[in-house]
């Protein structure tokens, strides 16, 4: 299933009878949260600061899965590294980052959406192409017509100002297939535009920089097809099998149903725990500030049993697809009714007329609030 830090298989750790059952599991129904339940006992999380390796023994003689490797030959349990990490993007079912093919990175290094691909390009031998600051539509547009790239990735908002671009300077050729697109939800006319005109997947992808990677990645299972594959290309994916995830709605953990919508709560080897704490700090308390400016307390963003609130809102079927309606903080509370900002902007986005839009609550002396709208017109 995965090759472990140690340079052994999951097959090297199990039981057999164990091993077995996951396996069955897996080619039935592909990996999720649930299956992986029966093997957290075999496996050790650990986040290493430079302070706690030097504790551990290091020195800088071995790499950090070199270490993390010599720590479980020495009789601990196989702990899961940067390679279970990037393994990860590389599988077929995620980013599928691939030996060759061109990929074009329009997010900094520091987004979720990059975090972990340029480590994977060079490991893989995938050429990487970095724009820099500026990822206008024109330069995106001579970049990909200079390097042809496969595959790309970046926020909604870029690919909406590209395709506008096209339409007034159509390319020579479109050397892409896939692009990669999260930080807010992705219309679904923008999926379909650029599956229409130039036979591109706008493939949806939902994670955290809190998460380490991408979370989800929006592929239909295979044999999907008709309105059944599109309702699984416009929900953000298939959660990792690396995360545990739950629902929850007024303090309650709902079950998994596409009809129990709630926020999301995540958990697992690559989630964050905690965040940094600045020298001003007492020990037990918050930090009060970082590089001399006020920061907001951290507490509220975990809960007492140790789960990451995300501050999305949306459901989790049973097979672990995630759909998002919200962030939490953009929900318009109107009457005692939840107008989600993005699902109102998605329609209005199906008006040939409209290029972008968004949705705002503002105060309304009857109703609390009420959705404001701002939209550009097409030309």
């Amino acid at each position: 299933i995965t090759r472990l830090v140690d340079g052994k298989t999951l097959k090297d750790h199990l039981p057999i009878d164990l091993y077995r059952r996951t396996l069955i599991a897996a080619g039935q129904n592909g990996l999720n949260e649930s299956m992986l339940a029966p093997l957290r006992p075999w496996f050790a999380a650990i986040t290493l600061t430079q302070a706690a390796l030097e504790r551990t023994g290091y020195r800088g003689q071995y790499g950090v899965d070199q270490h993390f490797a010599k720590r479980a030959n020495d009789g601990g349990k196989p702990i899961v590294g940067l390679e279970t990490l990037l393994e990860q993007l590389r599988s077929s079912d995620s980013l599928c980052i691939t030996h060759g093919e061109t990929f074009l990175c329009c997010i900094p290094i520091c987004h979720v959406l990059s975090w972990g691909v340029p480590f994977t390009c060079f490991m893989t031998g995938t050429p990487l192409v970095l724009p820099d600051a500026d990822v206008s539509a024109p330069t995106l547009a001579k970049a990909i017509a200079a390097t042809s790239p496969r595959v790309a990735h970046g926020v909604p908002t870029i690919w909406i100002q590209l395709f506008v671009h096209y339409m007034h300077h159509p390319p020579e050729r479109m050397t892409l297939t896939e692009i990669y697109a999260g930080g807010s939800p992705v219309p679904p006319t923008l999926i379909k535009m650029w599956e229409e005109h130039y036979g591109v997947d706008v493939v949806h992808v939902w994670g955290m920089v809190e998460t380490s990677t991408v979370g989800s990645v929006a592929r239909p299972p295979q044999g999907a097809s008709g309105d059944t594959r599109w309702a699984y290309r416009i929900s953000q994916g298939k959660i990792a099998a690396s995360l545990q995830y739950r629902v929850v709605n007024d303090g309650q953990v709902v079950s998994k149903t596409d009809r129990n919508a709630g926020e999301l709560q995540v958990r697992g080897n690559l989630v964050t725990g905690s965040y940094y704490h600045s020298p001003t700090a007492e020990p037990g308390e918050v930090a009060s500030e970082f590089r001399g400016k006020p920061v907001e307390a951290a507490e509220s963003k975990f809960t007492a049993d140790g789960w990451l609130r995300t501050g999305d809102v949306g459901t989790v079927t049973n097979a672990g697809f995630l759909t998002l309606y919200d962030r939490a903080r953009d929900v318009i509370r109107s009457g005692g009714e939840w107008i989600y900002s993005a699902q109102v902007e998605n329609l209005i986005m199906e008006s040939e007329e409209v290029i972008e839009c968004a949705v705002i609550g503002i105060p309304d002396a009857k109703w609390d609030e009420r959705p404001l709208v701002a939209v550009v017109l097409r030309e």
